[in-house]
């Protein structure tokens, strides 16, 4: 009972629409930034232990033969006893473990320093000018995108990035997995800071909107978007009651089925069903922009054509800014402008239109 508390206490908090309220930011970015981190430990940690693991095994070992075979020939030439032979023989595993164990406490020594440095990080609170942020009205704008540039760790994942995401159209971004398209998304809804460039809502700078107002009108599916432990109708609607327009979708969807649960069960959800519920959420959603990373991954391609024709005539008849990151060139033809992004460089590629 405690663990299906604690997974529905979680479930609340990853909600998006949630999380606002908790710096959503400032949450984000450092979670990005751990998971980085901690990736990029494991992977060091990994190349390194191998050689010590070899050398824990083989050390003592070897150094127990040089010692009887030394020794042997020392006993024969009359320089050592036997007695002496065998005690050291009997110490020399005792001793060389000790000593070869000292890589194994340089690691545990600067795993535990990592550790601490990453609790330092993450108890620094983000600073907010609060007299320069301001609120605007988002509802009928479209998002520029000028000369932008990220830097991860003095790499250049984005580089001079220039984009229109106009509204009342779909801006698609392609390009391989690990090109950089999610951190691109993230810097356009500000979980992440920029290094250089801008990033424009209408005329206003990104930096100076508050992040209330920013979130009143972004609706952001991540590629593991999240589901609440509630009825499919409640996940959608809220306390809204629904239009003939919501049983239409939920067939085309395929989510009859869940429909007519009380409640989903987050534990059998499959990864398609949570896009699904997520993206029929986001169509009865008031939002004007949406930024949907991968949303379709894991749907056939039957249901992600309907589904992305659905999304595609919903921004067309309401102006809606939409932005959508693939790396399958087959959903591309929903798409009424189209973005490669290659060695973080972005190329416009099409206009489908």
């Amino acid at each position: 009972q405690n663990n299906n508390l604690s997974a529905i206490r979680w479930e609340h908090i990853k909600n998006r629409e949630v999380s606002q309220f908790l710096n959503p930011e400032y949450v984000f970015k450092k979670y990005e930034q751990q998971t980085e981190q901690i990736n990029n430990t494991m992977i060091s940690m990994q190349k390194q232990m191998f050689p010590q693991i070899y050398i824990s095994m083989f050390g003592s070992t070897i150094a127990s033969v040089v010692v009887v075979l030394l020794g042997g020939i020392l006993c024969t030439l009359g320089k050592v006893d036997v007695s002496s032979l065998f005690g050291t023989a009997i110490l020399i595993p005792r001793t060389t473990s000790e000593v070869l164990n000292l890589p194994n406490l340089y690691n545990q020594y600067r795993k535990l320093k990592g550790m601490a440095d990453s609790l330092n990080h993450i108890n620094q609170i983000s600073q907010y000018n609060k007299e320069n942020l301001k609120k605007y009205n988002l509802s009928d704008i479209s998002i520029m995108i000028r000369d932008l540039s990220i830097f991860y760790e003095e790499k250049n994942v984005i580089n001079n990035a220039n984009l229109d995401l106009e509204k009342g159209k779909v801006s698609m971004i392609i390009g391989q997995s690990g090109s950089g398209k999610s951190t691109l998304m993230r810097a356009v809804c500000r979980l992440i800071p920029i290094n250089s460039g801008k990033i424009l809502y209408g005329e206003n700078e990104l930096e100076k909107i508050e992040r209330e107002n920013l979130w009143e009108h972004i609706y952001y599916m991540s590629q593991t978007p999240s589901i609440l432990p509630l009825s499919l109708r409640k996940n959608v609607l809220g306390e809204k009651q629904p239009l003939d327009n919501y049983f239409e979708l939920v067939k085309i969807f395929g989510l009859e089925e869940l429909d007519n649960r009380k409640i989903l069960d987050l534990n059998t959800l499959s990864s398609g069903e949570r896009q699904k519920v997520a993206l029929l959420k986001m169509l009865f959603s008031d939002k004007n922009i949406w930024l949907l990373d991968e949303p379709t991954s894991a749907l056939d391609i039957h249901s992600e054509k309907l589904i992305l024709n659905e999304i595609r005539s919903a921004a067309h008849d309401k102006g809606i800014v939409v932005l959508i990151i693939s790396h399958r060139k087959e959903t591309k033809n929903i798409a009424d402008i189209v973005y490669r992004l290659q060695n973080g460089t972005v190329i416009r590629d099409e206009v489908i239109v």
